[in-house]
């Protein structure tokens, strides 16, 4: 079958597969599941993904999506090839503002931890200097703090003290904005300002 549903006849054959498949045809199913793929890839393929980790491609997504259209096939009820496309679109949404979000977790973690290894870089290493590391992974940490806090010395004075009171001590922002003698949108504002600065500075230095 072609892939490029444009004709009559092509879609009545896609609609015939889905009507097949739903009656239990397991042949019937896996034709469909390649079309399924085929024009994903001809709609999908060349689009980038923003907000996701690098290791993920649209061909990551795309298959996950395909292998999750078949998995749960017995949930479609619609009847045509067009309707079934948008289903396993759905899917595809899903999955990749699951995996964006997973992400976006992922660095704000990151950006956490090394803030704290700034921060303890600051006060001489005395706080994450643990008796049960050995001298290599000491020095591993030793080196990571140093170039945590190299990127954090690249934010104002201000926006230091911000973030150490935010991520290190856990305050919130109403009770930052008193501190500051500003308001809470304005504490609110900078700090995600800084945090976006310092996870371009860690990325810069992954890269290279």
């Amino acid at each position: 079958m072609s892939t490029n549903l444009t004709d009559d006849h092509a879609i009545a054959d896609a609609d015939h597969l889905v009507t097949a498949a739903r009656s239990g045809g397991d042949e019937a199913l896996d034709r469909l599941i390649e079309l399924l793929a085929a024009q994903l890839w001809a709609e999908l393929g060349n689009r980038r993904l923003r907000g996701m980790s690098p290791a993920r491609t649209m061909s990551d997504l795309i298959q996950e999506t395909v292998v999750r259209a078949r998995e749960q096939f017995s949930q479609f009820n619609k009847e045509t090839f067009s309707e079934f496309k948008q289903w396993a679109r759905g899917i595809l949404y899903l999955r990749h503002k699951h995996l964006n979000r997973q992400h976006r977790n992922r660095s704000e973690d990151r950006i956490k931890r090394r803030i704290w290894l700034a921060a303890a870089f600051k006060r001489n290493w005395s706080e994450t200097d643990r008796s049960g590391q050995s001298a290599e992974d000491s020095l591993e940490r030793r080196e990571e703090a140093a170039r945590a806090f190299t990127a954090f010395q690249t934010l104002k004075p201000h926006e230091q003290f911000i973030i150490n009171l935010r991520v290190v001590e856990g305050l919130p922002f109403g009770q930052i904005a008193l501190l500051v003698n500003s308001t809470e949108g304005a504490v609110t504002k900078a700090c995600r300002r800084a945090l976006q600065r310092l996870r371009k500075q860690f990325v810069t230095h992954e890269e290279l």
